[in-house]
């Protein structure tokens, strides 16, 4: 009798095993039906229609603001990992692309603009360094440039490429430089040889056109066309550039005169060693033919050298920024500004 009142007292009864098995599937019910936010999203609930949004509704409440700011970026970027299949998500989303890849272009584009600068800020140093080397140069005046052109001993202007012309614009002006110098030599063989023909033929009107030539050329040539060009390259000035080539093309045209030297009716048909005269001047004499053919020679190199020097010239202008357009208008302007005050000048006078 006391073992069998043990073991009822110990043994639950069939009721009390029932409630209890009740009530452990109802916690179980209750703890599956109420997941917390972050089940819901790790398990990829809130990507899959409308049980995803029930879930993220359910998560939003329980989730700090960081987290809901995630999800809601989720939520336009297209649906979560599987999202990505239509262009967003976690395979390759495409607008994400986009931006990533408009965001390298910009910052290569960037770099290169900043290389670009870093450049011209060196370009600049060293051509300032290169013309306080030249005032240095100078000696004792105090810093002032000292003209040292054409000679020492008697010098009327200050002349100096590289340490007043630009990089970018050295090589043009050095070409024109040369394209002066030849000229002048030109002029020179040209004068010696009508000369020549003075004394041999009695060309006298031809002689004193030569003079004119040379005296009027060699200084004429350096102010209207040389010097012109010096210090738009100088200044970067498009509008001197402008000037300079306006008369630079006289300058070609007398060139091409020159190389031919057609005959004329004043007399002077000699006071050009050109093409034309060429073959007179050996049947005259062959002295005076290997004088004319010199200074042909030199005429012909230096038609020659004007062409290229245009060509660097206009190289030089097209890179430094300027537009031929822009140029003109401004040279007309300028123009148009000086009649106008020429005639207000005649009026009150």
């Amino acid at each position: 009798g006391g073992g069998g009142g043990g073991s009822s007292s110990t043994a639950p009864s069939p009721p009390a095993v029932k409630s209890s098995y009740k009530n452990s599937k109802k916690a179980a019910t209750d703890v599956y039906e109420a997941p917390t936010g972050a089940v819901a999203r790790d398990s990829g609930m809130d990507t899959f229609g409308a049980y995803g949004g029930a879930y993220d509704n359910a998560a939003a409440t329980t989730t700090n603001p960081q987290q809901q700011q995630q999800q809601q970026q989720e939520k336009r970027g297209g649906g979560g990992l599987f999202g990505g299949g239509f262009g967003f998500g976690a395979f390759g989303s495409s607008s994400g692309g986009g931006v990533g890849g408009g965001g390298d272009k910009s910052l290569a584009q960037q770099r290169k603009e900043l290389e670009k600068r870093e450049g011209d800020i060196a370009r600049r140093e060293r051509e300032l360094a290169a013309r306080e080397a030249a005032m240095r140069a100078n000696g004792g005046s105090g810093g002032q440039q000292v003209n040292n052109w054409p000679f020492k001993f008697w010098a009327i202007a200050y002349h100096n490429i590289d340490a007043e012309i630009p990089s970018q614009h050295q090589r043009a002006v050095r070409m024109c430089y040369y394209s002066y110098l030849c000229l002048v030599l030109a002029l020179f063989m040209n004068l010696c040889a009508v000369t020549g023909a003075f004394f041999v033929d009695g060309r006298v009107v031809s002689w004193l056109v030569a003079i004119i030539y040379f005296l009027a050329g060699v200084p004429g040539a350096y102010f209207i066309w040389y010097r012109r060009l010096y210090m738009a390259a100088k200044n970067d000035s498009g509008l001197k550039f402008g000037w300079f080539f306006l008369m630079y093309l006289g300058h070609l045209a007398f060139m091409v005169y020159a190389c031919i030297s057609p005959p004329s009716g004043a007399g002077d048909q000699w006071s050009l060693a050109g093409m034309m005269v060429l073959k007179s001047a050996l049947n005259k004499d062959k002295v005076l033919g290997a004088f004319y053919a010199i200074a042909f020679c030199l005429f012909a190199l230096d038609a020659v050298l004007s062409v290229v020097s245009m060509r660097l010239v206009w190289t030089s202008f097209r890179a430094g920024g300027h537009n031929a357009s822009t140029v003109g208008a401004q040279m007309g302007a300028q123009a148009t500004g000086g009649a106008a005050g020429r005639s207000a000048l005649r009026s009150v006078v």
